[in-house]
């Protein structure tokens, strides 16, 4: 019922009704190359494949990838909202997903972060509720990462804020997953496909739940350093601009500030603010998720759980060095905002 109603107010800005193509992934962990390969991707063009590929979920020991596109950035996803309902009912997801798709769809400025993650557990029968039988460790996890990409126009800002919502649905019984992965970019695809054939290609069934979950961090941290970098060199050229400028109106040399610098500041300001806002949120799912492992270690997943940890407290590290670099940027950008301000007072 919640999901009808979020998709009566909500589906025309997040789903496009005309325009259906999505991909659908299932990797075997104890596949024989002998009989089929390790893992199988499918392109689902219509309702009827749809059903098909959700008929197949549960065949055998698979991990399940919905993968939902869009077009662009801030477009619909390809796929009807018909078809969204189809794949939440037929898993079961929890309600509380919708406050991260409800991020995606048709906008026209950017927006701040308002979600983070999600941790919804399997409650455990009363005679197992304080054991670590991994029989009674099933979850729900979700949540969006937020990055930075360069966007390849050869206009404005080269680069765009994206984002990427990931869920995971763990079964306890078949000790696999079902995912379902919004806008997944190029980079984190080909990291996930790359580390799915190797998992593969192991035959082994004892892979920890949480293993993919480090491919997304990486994947989308790669392009905070630069970014932040490119914050900085923006900020350095008004810097040295107002700091060698001159005002007296007769002066031949030195360089002339004027009302555009003051626009340049602002608009970097609220990239600044964005950025950092940005960063705050994946750190709280980064939270989330090494919280999630240390009781998932608890009840007894130890394959690979140092190396997991190890991933998300890197990345965890590495954004909140980013986000001490830009706040240092915000007080460097007052004090040059408050010098171009006496500036061009001194001009008038």
């Amino acid at each position: 019922m919640e999901f009808e109603k979020f998709l009566l107010q909500n589906g025309s800005r997040l789903f496009d009704d005309a325009d259906f193509d999505m991909d659908v992934w299932q990797s075997f962990p104890n596949a024989n190359a002998s009989n089929h390969s390790y893992l199988q991707m499918n392109r689902v063009v219509n309702m009827d494949s749809l059903r098909v590929q959700l008929s197949r979920r549960d065949e055998g020991e698979t991990n399940v990838f919905y993968l939902l596109s869009q077009l662009f950035s801030w477009g619909q996803f390809r796929l009807s909202k018909d078809a969204f309902q189809l794949i939440v009912n037929q898993i079961s997801v929890h309600p509380a997903f919708l406050q991260i798709i409800d991020e995606f769809g048709e906008k026209v400025r950017p927006q701040l972060p308002r979600q983070s993650a999600f941790l919804h557990r399997a409650p455990a029968t009363p005679r197992h509720r304080y054991g670590n039988s991994r029989r009674h460790s099933g979850y729900e996890l979700f949540y969006n990462l937020r990055f930075v990409e360069r966007n390849g126009r050869n206009r404005g800002d080269p680069w765009s804020l994206r984002q990427t919502g990931i869920y995971q649905k763990y079964a306890p019984d078949r000790q696999h997953s079902t995912w379902i992965i919004l806008q997944l970019s190029k980079s984190t695809r080909t990291g996930l496909e790359d580390m799915l054939k190797a998992q593969a290609a192991t035959h082994t069934s004892d892979t920890h739940p949480m293993s993919l979950h480090p491919i997304f961090l990486q994947a989308t941290a790669s392009n905070w350093s630069e970014y932040v970098q490119s914050l900085t060199r923006d900020l350095d050229l008004i810097d040295e601009k107002v700091c060698f400028s001159n005002v007296e109106p007769s002066a031949k040399q030195g360089y002339i500030i004027s009302f555009t610098d003051m626009q340049t500041l602002h608009r970097l300001q609220q990239k600044m603010g964005r950025a950092s806002a940005m960063l705050v949120a994946c750190k709280r799912a980064a939270r989330v998720l090494l919280k999630h492992c240390h009781d998932l270690h608890v009840m007894g997943f130890s394959t690979d759980h140092d190396g997991i940890v190890k991933s998300i407290e890197t990345y965890e590290a590495d954004l909140q060095t980013h986000q001490q670099n830009i706040h240092f940027m915000v007080k460097n950008l007052q004090a040059t905002l408050s010098l171009v301000r006496v500036t061009l007072s001194e001009l008038s």
